[in-house]
């Protein structure tokens, strides 16, 4: 999976879009070079956190904040992201899923805009506010006023979770890549569970990254 071609990625996306999923297989799978930082505030029952021993044991760095703080009402960011970026690993941001995920993303908007970044919009058209190309145009509109910051690409991480058919996956890369063309933004391709892979592969032209669910995932 070559998403992480920039020294930071940072997930945005609708609450349910998937962005934890994405964040933690790029991380798997540039484990050992890689630093994830979860300012996720919007969902404390899932969120990259809870997988702390495993991300430790195959050495990727997990920036969290600190556990009496974590479930905060007011949003916060580590002190960590910040030294993160001046390190040599690559640093991916998992943003919450709602206004005030993005406001948190906001306060290091002055810091970003100096970093050669990427900003993935994570689609997933089978969600409430995503499900048309007027939808997801609104959506994008709103997350880059509010974020402060320009979003460089979109991914079309469209899932019904263990009911995803390939029909499905055929008709949301449509919806998810015109909205790209509309948008004039860079469509990256579609995410898809690994036993669908081969078979959107041979539907679709545009690049397919598969993913394992996090219940599945092999450490």
């Amino acid at each position: 999976m070559n998403l992480l071609k920039k020294k930071l990625t940072i997930l945005i996306g609708h609450y349910g879009s998937g962005k934890t999923t994405l964040a933690v297989n790029l991380a798997y799978q540039a484990r050992g070079s890689v630093a994830l930082a979860d300012i996720d505030v919007n969902n404390p029952y899932f969120r990259s956190r809870d997988w702390i021993n495993k991300f430790e044991e195959y050495g990727i760095e997990l920036i969290i904040p600190d556990p009496e703080i974590a479930y905060a009402e007011m949003p916060f960011l580590p002190a960590q992201i910040y030294g993160s970026l001046q390190k040599e690993k690559k640093l991916i941001l998992d943003v919450g899923g709602n206004a005030c995920g993005t406001t948190v993303l906001s306060s290091l908007a002055q810091t970003i805009q100096t970093l050669d970044y990427e900003l993935v919009f994570v689609v997933n058209t089978f969600r409430p506010g995503s499900e048309t190309i007027e939808e997801i145009i609104e959506m994008f509109y709103s997350l880059q006023a509010i974020s402060r910051l320009k979003i460089t690409g979109i991914i079309n991480n469209s899932n019904l979770q263990g009911f995803t058919e390939l029909e499905d996956i055929l008709a949301s890369e449509k919806i998810v890549s015109s909205a790209a063309e509309k948008l004039a933004v860079l469509f990256l391709g579609n995410c898809i569970v690994e036993n669908l892979a081969a078979d959107v592969s041979r539907k679709i032209h545009s690049p397919i990254y598969p993913i394992v669910r996090l219940e599945q995932l092999k450490w």
